[in-house]
C-alpha cells in the first residue's frame, strides 16, 4: 500500500492550504484589502514546437543519462517522447506550456529499500536539479518551498515500512504573498540514490511591464466575498452545515491561465449534521473572486456533487473523518 506522507504537520490539509497559511503567518494575517496593495500580472506563454521540447528532453537525456529509445507521441494537446522499454516518458502541453516526465516505479516497488537522501538534504537536490536543466529562468525569490513528503510503503517484511521517494514541492509568492490555483507549481521527485525519478512543472515567467495596480473600486469587499462563499458551503454541505472561518487573506491565483491575479483565499472549519446528534469537523480551503471584473475566470472545482456525496457518507456512518488533500 502506498501512501503520501508529510513532514509539515499539515496532513489533513491540501497543498494549496500549505501555501496559503504559509503566505496568512508571514505577511497577510489581519489585513483588510485597505492594507495590502494587489495587482495584476500577465504570464510569459511559450510557443510550444516540437523542436522547443526537443531540447528540453536532449538536455534531460544528456544530464541525468536516461535512454534515448524514444518514441514521439504528438497530439492535438501534447507533444511527448515515450520510453516503452525502461517506462519513462516526457510530455509538454501544448496551451500551457506544462512540462512533465516520469521514470516509472517499477525499480521501487515491492520490498525494494532505495537509498533515499536525507528529508533536510532533498530541496537542495530538486533545486539542483531544476537550476543545472535550466528550469529555473525566473525570479527565484518568486519560489518557496512548500512541503518535502514523500512515497512511503507497507511493503517491507512483516509489513514493514518503506520510504520509496523523497518529493519536493515548491509555489510561488509575490511580494511575500502566496500564488494559489493549478499553476506556479514545481514537483520534483527523488529516488535511489538522488536520481530524478519525475517531474511536474507548471511555472510560467511574469511579464514584468505587465504589472497594473488594482485599485479599491475594482475589489469586491470583504463582506460580498464572504456571502460568496456562505453560499458555496450551503450548495456543498446543506443548510445545516456550520461555518468557522479562521483565515480570510487576499492572495494571488495562478489558473494555468494567462493571469496571476489576486483572490480571498479562505480556510475556515465544516461542522456537518451527523445521525444520532453525532457531528464531523471538516477541515476546507477554497478561494472567491476579490476583483469586480476578474482578469479571467477562476478555475475553482465544482464540489457541489462531491460535497453532498461527502455529507451524505458520513451521515450514514461511512465516511472519514480524515479529510486530508490530496497532492
Amino acid at each position: 500500500m502506498y501512501k503520501i506522507y508529510r513532514l509539515t504537520g499539515l496532513a489533513a490539509l491540501s497543498l494549496a492550504a500549505i501555501s496559503l497559511l504559509n503566505s496568512c503567518e508571514e505577511t497577510t494575517k489581519g489585513n483588510s484589502e485597505e492594507d495590502v496593495e494587489m495587482f495584476i500580472y500577465e504570464l510569459e506563454l511559450e510557443k510550444v514546437t516540437t523542436n522547443s521540447f526537443t531540447q528540453k528532453v536532449n538536455l534531460l537525456v544528456q544530464n541525468n543519462a536516461f535512454s534515448r529509445e524514444f518514441i514521439q507521441m504528438d497530439g492535438k494537446r501534447s507533444i511527448g517522447y515515450f520510453d516503452e522499454k525502461n517506462d519513462i516518458y516526457f510530455n509538454q502541453d501544448i496551451a500551457t506550456s506544462n512540462f512533465s516526465f516520469n521514470k516509472g516505479i517499477q525499480k521501487y516497488l515491492g520490498d525494494y529499500a532505495p537509498s533515499l537522501p536525507a528529508q533536510r538534504d532533498a530541496e537542495g537536490i530538486a533545486m539542483d536539479f531544476l537550476q543545472k536543466n535550466k528550469f529555473l529562468q525566473a525570479d527565484n525569490n518568486e519560489i518557496k518551498l512548500l512541503h518535502s513528503g514523500g512515497l512511503r510503503a507497507d511493503a517491507g517484511p512483516n509489513g514493514a515500512v518503506i520510504d520509496k521517494m523523497r518529493t519536493v514541492t515548491f509555489g510561488r509568492t509575490i511580494d511575500n504573498i502566496a500564488v494559489m490555483g493549478s499553476g506556479s507549481k514545481i514537483v520534483v521527485n527523488i529516488g535511489d540514490k538522488n536520481e530524478i525519478t519525475g517531474l511536474v512543472y507548471k511555472w510560467r515567467n511574469i511579464i514584468v511591464k505587465s504589472k497594473k495596480a488594482v485599485t479599491k473600486e475594482e475589489m469586491v469587499s470583504r463582506e460580498s466575498a464572504k456571502k460568496e462563499f456562505n453560499v458555496l458551503i450551503t450548495e456543498q454541505f446543506g443548510r445545516e452545515a456550520k461555518v468557522n472561518i479562521e483565515e480570510f487573506n487576499l492572495i494571488y491565483y495562478d489558473g494555468d491561465g494567462r493571469y496571476i491575479q489576486p483572490v480571498y483565499g479562505i480556510r475556515a472549519t465544516v461542522t456537518i449534521q451527523l445521525s444520532k446528534g453525532k457531528t464531523n469537523e471538516i477541515p476546507y480551503m477554497t478561494y472567491v473572486n476579490a476583483l469586480k471584473k476578474p482578469a479571467e475566470k477562476l478555475k475553482i472545482f465544482d464540489g457541489t456533487i462531491e460535497g453532498k456525496k461527502r455529507v451524505n457518507r458520513e451521515k450514514e456512518g461511512n465516511g472519514s473523518s480524515n479529510s486530508e488533500g490530496k497532492d
